[in-house]
């Protein structure tokens, strides 16, 4: 446990919940969704490994930034985040999320069971990073 602690993350942000368009939940992936509120100071888009502080709680999880290529072509830049072992409503809840290190590029997938495969793959590298 403490050398989870130890480790630093090179970019954090403090936001509140809100809520997405309901993909990752119909996809049995729930995120957390961050309204951003300056996209310029964002980490370059991708999936990284991140450590989540809410209600006093420490968790672990992959959090994707930047556009949803597999569902829409919209330029809009997401900040969404899947905690590992985790499925409450925290809309509204003030969120902390840290990153540690990036997973992969952004990609996009030709059926939502590939990204939920590949979310799944994420989850697995988030876990051994953080020996859950």
């Amino acid at each position: 446990m403490k050398e989870k602690n130890k480790r630093i993350p090179f970019f954090e942000i403090k936001g509140v919940v809100i809520p997405g368009r309901g993909i990752g939940k119909k996809i049995g992936m729930p995120t957390a969704n961050i309204k951003i509120a300056d996209e310029d100071k964002l980490p370059e888009p991708g999936v990284y490994i991140s450590r989540i502080f809410l209600k006093g709680e420490t968790l672990y999880g992959v959090t994707h930034i930047g556009r949803r290529p597999t569902f829409d072509e919209s330029q809009e830049i997401s900040f969404e985040t899947h905690i590992l072992n985790f499925d409450k409503n925290i809309y509204g809840c003030k969120i902390q999320i840290q990153l540690f290190s990036k997973i992969r590029k952004p990609q996009k997938f030709e059926e939502p069971s590939e990204l939920l495969e590949q979310i799944r793959k994420d989850c697995l590298v988030a876990q051994k990073y953080w020996n859950l």
